[in-house]
């Protein structure tokens, strides 16, 4: 008689191999139709190299057909089709030559979803890849889809020395995600934002990070929105480039948008050149600590802005309804500055523009130089040490102090009351003009 065969008698390790052996899996040797050899690194992790050049399905299909699990990375070679969904934490996708890339594919494929979509998922990786959502980068394809570069939802994401082309967002982290950007991070011709950052969710950028679009015909196009709470922290350099405004098709860009209690900081790391409007609104608040803005700066509904040691070239600095706005060492190359209701200016060591307050504004300027200051409607200022560069006018019921300290003096302007006005201006600064850019006086006229 023949004895019975039991499985359980085997060695675990034989069992286990018998099965691997039965399934057709050899976890060493490479599969010729899929493009993949898999093994283990040195650190325990599984390493999976993926070369798409001859089978752009091959990583898809790997990995939703056989989920390597935790802990993985895919080393990349060639543009692979997406969109990845990856639940599973500790994976990394790894681009490793020059063609290196994860495409989400466009019409007439579903367009809800992002190349990468990270759900859930902790310390998810890509490193040296383009993200390609190119066939979703016009307005007229994109309009009224979900199509992404990244999306980041209650994950944690890790984005290195890599681009994003295309797709309403590049990047999208919402519900509690955070997605760290470290080296050279580049996001191209996205529709309607670069960087869209909300429901409590944080982007925190260790390296680099820049923005450029090309892509007027979605309507609305902001290259860096913070919403509902969204965070954003630039620290090692931000670059921003738009089309301008174009009224005749009614495009009226932003560079920065921030929303509905969100922060937005930009440290003094490295360069920082923003080309194109800012907005601050709705009990947010930002700080942006260097460089340039090209554009204008509108703060308002109880917002807070804070600019330091940057040049705000050729754009108006507008605050309204109860906004706060902090400057120090700031050029205003052109334009204004109008302050609006219940509104507060504070300027230390700054040149600025004209500096226009309505409906109770506050303004306070200490040391640098303003051009020109009128005040209307209940507003008040206090210039201390700036010089004023040309007139200063007060309509009922408005008043300004002006004080001598340090090297402030009037330059030969007048202080125009038109009103009942109660103001202070230092004797010192007041004396008939004499033409030659020394004190100035004060005439009980209206501004001319």
């Amino acid at each position: 008689m023949f004895r019975q065969f039991r499985l359980s008698s085997l060695p675990v390790a034989m069992i286990a191999a018998l099965l691997l052996t039965l399934v057709g899996f050899k976890p060493a040797a490479a599969d010729s139709n899929s493009g993949f050899k898999a093994k283990k690194g040195a650190d325990g992790r599984q390493v999976i190299k993926a070369n798409c050049h001859a089978n752009p399905d091959a990583l898809l299909k790997r990995f939703h057909g056989k989920r390597a699990g935790p802990d993985t990375t895919y080393r990349i070679k060639g543009a692979c089709n997406g969109p990845l969904y990856v639940i599973d934490d500790g994976v990394y996708f790894i681009g490793v030559d020059e063609d290196a890339a994860i495409v989400l594919p466009g019409p007439p494929a579903d367009p809800s979803n992002g190349a990468v979509f990270g759900d859930g998922a902790h310390d998810l990786r890509i490193e040296n890849l383009l993200l390609d959502a190119s066939a979703w980068g016009t307005g007229e394809i994109a309009d009224g889809t979900d199509a992404a570069g990244l999306y980041a939802r209650n994950a944690f994401v890790r984005v290195i020395d890599s681009r994003i082309v295309g797709g309403q967002w590049s990047i999208n982290p919402f519900r509690n995600a955070i997605v760290r950007t470290e080296g050279l991070v580049e996001l191209i011709d996205f529709v309607n934002s670069g960087i869209s950052v909300g429901d409590q969710s944080l982007l925190t950028a260790r390296g680099h990070v820049h923005l450029a679009s090309s892509v007027t015909d979605g309507g609305y196009l902001s290259a860096v929105e913070l919403y509902r709470g969204g965070t954003a922290d630039f620290r090692r350099g931000l670059t921003i480039e738009l089309p301008h405004e174009d009224e005749s098709i009614g495009f009226y860009p932003e560079a920065i948008s921030v929303y509905r209690h969100s922060h937005l900081r930009v440290r003094n790391g490295g360069e920082v050149d923003i080309d194109g409007n800012v907005r601050v609104d709705n009990l947010a608040f930002g700080a942006i600590d260097a460089g340039r803005i090209a554009g204008d700066v509108n703060v308002s509904a109880g917002s807070n802005l804070g600019l330091r040691n940057l040049t705000v070239d050729d754009g108006d600095i507008i605050l309204d309804t109860g906004a706060i706005v902090k400057l120090g060492d700031v050029l205003q190359t052109e334009g204004r500055i109008e302050v609006g209701q219940n509104a507060v200016l504070k300027a230390d060591h700054s040149d600025l523009g004209l500096v226009a307050g309505y409906l109770a504004a506050t303004v306070q300027i200490e040391a640098g130089s303003v051009a020109g200051v009128e005040l209307r409607l209940g507003s008040m200022a206090d210039i201390s040490g700036a010089s004023v560069t040309a007139d200063i006018g007060l309509f009922q019921p408005s008043g300004v102090n002006v004080f001598q300290e340090e090297s402030g003096t009037l330059n030969g302007n007048t202080i125009y009351l038109c009103g009942d006005e109660t103001s202070y201006i230092d004797p010192l600064l007041i004396s008939p003009p004499d033409g030659d850019g020394g004190p100035g006086f004060v005439s009980d006229e209206c501004l001319p």
